[in-house]
């Protein structure tokens, strides 16, 4: 996967995006922050977070998203000090995730990944893209990532949640099963939806370089039509446009919904549009375009994370959710 052009940050599906929104030239600004590594100020975030969003295809072509936690450590930045170009993930998927296969098999080494790390206590987060990388020796189990891009986000429309420490030993739930691919949401997972305050985004861009990022509002601020469609406002954020940009490029789409309750994850396998009609927004406060999801694959992770999250508070930038008053 190459890296970007020198002479600019964004591919040519971001800069349509960015054309289109009016902000070009702030988007170029903004772009400065893209760096090829990680720098010692976010080496040491990463080694301190415990939550990353992960994104990237499944064995066939399919795009996906998941979320890891553990103990402080178990993202590791690894290289030189001031260009840390390699990110270690101590941390593996249940058999059931999406994703399984693809992160454990080192016959994928080379395969485009995104990665969204997240406090969700104090609402950072930094964004690692690159391509997996094969384990070295001393490393913990896991996956490794080359990286290709590193920087950090703002921390607008971030839930703030108190993370319980990860069980000591995964559940028998966790540690069995395999991918359940369905074709639609079914109730249970149309009421998650519905009372979600975040998911994890995945994308993919030209060269093959995948992206992870954060999506978040009130209650309710996705919505879905039917059971397999989904209608995600997009508000104001960096203007950057990554994920909008890679779309246009590369329809795929992958989501995931972490079940706070329950400790489950809800993938969603797909197709998007960026619709940016006045009508499309209209329900949508506080939305400039919205991201129209055709479901093709959904399946369910139970026992993913940690179960009983405490909220700490809504973000203030947060629009009411749509149909609101």
């Amino acid at each position: 996967m190459p890296r970007r052009n020198t002479a600019s940050p964004f591919h040519r599906g971001e800069i349509a995006m960015q054309t289109r929104a009016g902000v070009l030239e702030s988007a170029r600004r903004v772009g400065g922050i893209i760096g090829p590594s990680i720098s010692a100020m976010f080496a040491e975030f990463l080694g301190e977070v415990r939550m990353a969003g992960i994104g990237a295809e499944d064995t066939e072509g399919r795009l996906w998203a998941t979320v890891f936690t553990g103990p402080e450590g178990f993202l590791q930045a690894q290289g030189p000090l001031d260009a840390r170009d390699r990110l270690h993930v101590g941390a593996l998927p249940a058999p059931s995730d999406a994703l399984a296969t693809r992160l454990t098999s080192a016959a994928w080494t080379g395969a485009p990944v995104g990665v969204s790390a997240i406090d969700p206590a104090t609402r950072r987060r930094v964004r690692v893209n690159g391509i997996l990388a094969r384990l070295e020796q001393g490393d913990a189990p896991g996956f490794a990532i080359e990286v290709r891009e590193a920087y950090g986000n703002c921390p607008k429309y971030i839930t703030a949640r108190e993370m319980p420490q990860p069980p000591a030993v995964l559940s028998a739930a966790r540690a069995a099963g395999t991918p359940r691919f369905l074709h639609a949401l079914d109730d249970a997972q149309l009421a998650l939806v519905h009372r979600a305050d975040m998911l994890l985004l995945a994308s993919i861009g030209p060269g093959q370089r995948a992206d992870a990022s954060h999506r978040g509002g009130r209650p309710g601020f996705v919505q879905a039509p039917d059971a397999t469609h989904l209608v995600i406002p997009d508000y104001s954020g960096n203007r950057m446009f990554n994920s909008l940009g890679n779309l246009l490029v590369d329809p795929r789409v992958g989501l995931v919904f972490p079940d706070f309750e329950r400790g489950a994850l809800l993938q969603i396998s797909g197709r998007a549009n960026v619709n940016e009609a006045p009508e499309a927004r209209a329900t949508f406060p506080g939305a400039e375009r919205v991201v129209e999801v055709t479901i093709e694959r959904v399946n369910e992770v139970p026992e993913a994370l940690p179960a009983h999250w405490h909220l700490l508070g809504y973000s203030p930038f947060d629009p009411p959710p749509s149909g609101a008053a």
